[in-house]
């Protein structure tokens, strides 16, 4: 006799299952207390903002201690967009995102802030300036037209260019100029003029957050889940990035180049070989016309000899050197430890002698600090408020903020 088929489990069971699950692993925290405990645990970078009246976050900035190593290495070019519909607060959630030499996208860091103004952005790039040594910033940070934080950038990165997609400004610039020729002509210039290794628009960290929702799957989580759901998604991409760094070392293969190359192969990635090669070739097409036509834009925006440069080397018979590739290309390896600037060991270690030998307020206070600093989670928080007016795109709309393009077409 058949036993009959036992009764599929409906969503809302699955659901149920789910919330239990978490609430089990949370161990009697709230939400925030157990994000912060994990991410402590995994040994994050991590910043919040806590509201003195309720105890309810306002700030998050959280960087997994692979990326912090990654960013020292790799600071050179930043792209910074927010996205939405990702968290049951209904506060946009920023990513920050980074290139490699191989280029691929990596997770800088992320934030949640209850606010979009420039101060909001001066809190979160003040957080991520921390994470490099005095005097070092970002050659170009990429943006969209967020005023907020075009206004902060400059603030806290006075030396790095803040560079606008240029999809947003080929837009801007077809409202005011109809001749395709001389707004290419307008985009080459605009984009020519810094080390960028062509990211010149927002579409890097676009990507970057098409596979975060991909791993979220839902746009009502609570701060702890995201983080959970983040760190597995860092975990991946490191392993991908180490793997794709390894194979992409160049092993001394040969080429249709001859001996033009031959001082890079085993010290530069095979990525930027490949770009200096595409650029030997398009001289090569341009004849008689090179010396005219090249533009030096390789050199300006690369860091790598433009076509002239490699013609005329390959004619004389002489060989690319290393110290005319930009460092961003000749960086096989990240750093595998995080340094303290200089001068902080020092300061650190006055400050301990002072706690040590010290019995006041002051040494008592410094004490709380610190160890609230270490053990955020004993800290009593709650998770964000949730957002009754959402500021920024429309609500259950991921659309971006439209150009003065689109403004006109409507």
């Amino acid at each position: 006799m058949r036993t009959p088929d036992k009764p599929r489990p409906t969503m809302k069971q699955l659901y149920n299952i789910g919330a239990k699950i978490r609430s089990e692993m949370r161990a009697g925290r709230n939400p925030a207390q157990h994000m912060l405990a994990s991410a402590t645990e995994a040994g994050y970078v991590q910043y919040r903002e806590v509201n003195n009246e309720t105890a309810q976050l306002t700030h998050i900035f959280m960087e997994h201690p692979e990326a912090v190593r990654m960013y020292r290495s790799y600071k050179f070019v930043v792209g910074i967009d927010s996205t939405y519909n990702t968290n049951i607060y209904k506060f946009p959630l920023v990513d920050i995102i980074g290139m490699t030499p191989t280029n691929q996208n990596f997770t800088i860091a992320y934030a949640i802030m209850e606010g979009e103004s420039k101060e909001d952005y001066v809190w979160m790039l003040e957080k991520l300036r921390t994470l490099l040594p005095d005097g070092v910033s970002p050659n170009v940070i990429v943006t969209d037209r967020e005023l907020g934080l075009m206004d902060a950038i400059p603030l806290v990165f006075p030396c790095s260019r803040n560079l606008l997609c240029v999809w947003h400004v080929n837009r801007a610039v077809e409202k005011r100029v109809n001749d395709t020729f001389h707004r290419e002509k307008f985009l080459r210039l605009y984009t020519s003029t810094s080390t960028h290794y062509d990211n010149t628009s927002t579409s890097r960290v676009e990507s970057a957050h098409s596979v975060l929702k991909e791993w979220l799957h839902s746009a009502g989580l609570s701060v702890d889940t995201i983080w959970t759901r983040y760190h597995a998604l860092m975990e991946g991409q490191h392993v991908e990035i180490k793997k794709v760094s390894e194979d992409s070392r160049s092993k001394g293969k040969k080429d249709k180049y001859g001996r033009l190359f031959n001082l890079l192969k085993g010290k530069v990635l095979m990525y930027a070989l490949g770009l200096m090669g595409a650029e030997f070739d398009r001289g090569t097409k341009l004849g008689r016309r090179l010396a005219e036509r090249c533009g030096h834009a390789m050199r300006t925006t690369h860091g790598l000899p433009c076509a002239c440069e490699l013609h005329g080397l390959s004619t004389r018979g002489r060989r690319v050197h290393l110290d005319s590739i930009d460092v961003f290309w000749r960086t096989l390896v990240y750093d595998d430890y995080i340094t303290l600037p200089p001068g902080d060991e020092g300061a650190l270690e006055e400050l301990f002698t002072f706690i040590r030998n010290t019995n006041s307020p002051t040494s008592r206070r410094c004490t709380e600090a610190i160890y609230t600093e270490l053990h955020p989670e004993d800290d009593y928080v709650e998770e964000l408020a949730v957002n009754e007016n959402p500021r920024g795109r429309p609500r259950r709309s991921n659309a971006r903020n439209l150009s003065g393009f689109e403004h006109s077409r409507r």
